[in-house]
């Protein structure tokens, strides 16, 4: 099985997130990788690939589209 997606997206987490971040308990680091992926990794960080848009946008405009 490849697991080059998620291999990714764990050192892209890992970078932006986890080194930064001192949790103390296992609440509080579920509680900020949560708030990363749907806060931030999603609705507000551009990807190359998907046009310079966010994953959030693409998603919208993708449905759209499927609408007309």
């Amino acid at each position: 099985m490849d697991n080059t997606c998620i291999e990714s997206f764990r050192s892209v987490i890992k970078r932006e997130l986890i080194h930064l971040e001192l949790d103390t308990t296992c609440v509080q680091a579920k509680r900020d990788i949560w708030e990363y992926i749907e806060l931030w990794y999603n609705r507000r960080r551009i990807y190359s690939s998907i046009g310079y848009r966010t994953p959030a946008r693409f998603h919208t405009m993708y449905y759209q589209s499927k609408e007309v």
